[in-house]
C-alpha cells in the first residue's frame, strides 16, 4: 500500500499505523531526508517524488507497482496556505490545486485499471470538514477539498461491483504542521478557536486519524468522520447524492 505525503504528520502516522498490522507499506513525499527517516522507523520502503510535477507521475505510478501490486492507495498529501485569497500568487494557487486536488485525481486514474484487473483494491482519500464549510483564510484550500470529496463520491459509484472501494475521510482540526500555519493567520484559527470552544469541532491527533482510517478500510466503510460531531454537516452535504444513488439504483 502507498502513502503520499507520508514523511511526516497524518500521512507518517496512516503508515505507521497500516505497518503495524502487517501491510507492505510505500511511503512517498518530496523530501528525502525525512521521508527516509519516517519510513525507516516504521518498517516501510519510501520513493521521493515531487508530486506537483503531475508530467511524472505516470513514471511514479510504475515505481510504485514495480515494488508491488498497489492495494491501497491513501492520497494524502497536501498544504493549506491560509491566508485571504487574493493574498495568493497565481504560483501558490496553482501549486494548492494541483497537490490537493489534481494529483489524488490522475494517481487514482492511473492505479485504478490495475485495481480493476485484480478485482480488489481502495482508494483512500484524506479530506476536510472544510470541503462543506470554508472558514476564512480557508477559501481556495476548502474548494481543493470539496473537488476530493466529490471525486470520491463520484468514483464510489463508478467501482460499485469491481472490488475496488472508496473510503473518504473527511477531518476537522488535526495537531500537524498545517494547522501551526493556521495559528499564524488570526482570521483563522479565531475561527477554528470559537468552533471549539462552542463544541462544533474538538482538536484531533494523528494517531486518532491513522486508527479511524485503518478501521474503516479493513471494515471496507465508505467514509470517516472526525469529529463525530461533525457526522451531522457531513450527512446534510451529502443528502442530494444519498438521494440520487437511491434514485439511480437498480
Amino acid at each position: 500500500m502507498v502513502v503520499t505525503g507520508g514523511s511526516r504528520g497524518i500521512g507518517a502516522r496512516i503508515g505507521a499505523a497500516f505497518a503495524a498490522e502487517g501491510a507492505q507499506v510505500t511511503l512517498c513525499a518530496r523530501g528525502e531526508g525525512q521521508l527516509a527517516a519516517t519510513a525507516g522507523e516504521i518498517g516501510a520502503r519510501h520513493v521521493t517524488a515531487d508530486l506537483t510535477k503531475t508530467s511524472g507521475l505516470p513514471k511514479l505510478v510504475e515505481q510504485l507497482e514495480a515494488l508491488g501490486p498497489v492495494d491501497v492507495l491513501v492520497n494524502n498529501a497536501g498544504i493549506g496556505l491560509p491566508r485571504a485569497f487574493e493574498d495568493l500568487t497565481a504560483e501558490q494557487l496553482q501549486a494548492l490545486f494541483t497537490l490537493n486536488a489534481l494529483v489524488p485525481a490522475e494517481l487514482s486514474r492511473l492505479l485504478i485499471p490495475s485495481m480493476r484487473q485484480r478485482g480488489t483494491g481502495r482508494l483512500v482519500f484524506i479530506s476536510s470538514l472544510s470541503a462543506q464549510v470554508a472558514l476564512p483564510g480557508l477559501t481556495a484550500y476548502s474548494a481543493t477539498k470539496a473537488a476530493v470529496s466529490q471525486l470520491a463520491e463520484g468514483l464510489r459509484r463508478d467501482l460499485t461491483g469491481s472490488g475496488v472501494g472508496v473510503t473518504t475521510a473527511e477531518l476537522g482540526p488535526i495537531r500537524t504542521d498545517l494547522y501551526a500555519e493556521i495559528e499564524e493567520y488570526p482570521p483563522c484559527v479565531n475561527a477554528f478557536n470559537r468552533l471549539i470552544r462552542l463544541g462544533f469541532l474538538r482538536m484531533l491527533e494523528p494517531e486518532d486519524v491513522a486508527g479511524a482510517v485503518v478501521r474503516a478500510c479493513r471494515a471496507d466503510r465508505a467514509r470517516v468522520v472526525l469529529p463525530r460531531r461533525g457526522r451531522t454537516q457531513v450527512a446534510a452535504a451529502h443528502l442530494p447524492q444519498w438521494l440520487a444513488n437511491r434514485m439511480l439504483r437498480g
